[in-house]
């Protein structure tokens, strides 16, 4: 995933996102989700900023809000998530278990 942050400019012209709430159906295991959910944006840090971010977004919000009835990107991230999450879950729960067995093995 990546670690630069991005400007309101990038976000403007942010592909991903324009994919994202466009007519575009995107499959749950389509590569798309790994690009889209490494953009960062860092946060605001004013009121200012804040209503720079809101304004950039606000012709993302239309058009997600027209497409998505017909696309179902929003319910596709949320699988998507849900498969990540559950991923590092998993990861999580296989550290334990190592944990455990290397505490018993060692006494």
């Amino acid at each position: 995933m990546g670690a630069q942050y991005s400007s309101l400019n990038e976000l403007k012209s942010n592909q991903y996102l324009s994919q994202f709430v466009s007519e575009e159906i995107i499959s749950v295991n389509d590569p798309f989700w790994n690009q889209f959910l490494s953009f960062r944006l860092q946060s605001p840090f004013t009121t200012a900023h804040s209503k720079l971010i809101d304004e950039s977004c606000s012709i993302f919000l239309q058009q997600f809000e027209a497409n998505n009835p017909k696309t179902n990107n929003y319910g596709t991230l949320i699988e998507v998530f849900i498969r990540l999450a559950t991923a590092v879950r998993d990861e999580c729960d296989e550290y334990d278990i190592n944990i455990i067995y290397l505490k018993i093995k060692i006494k």
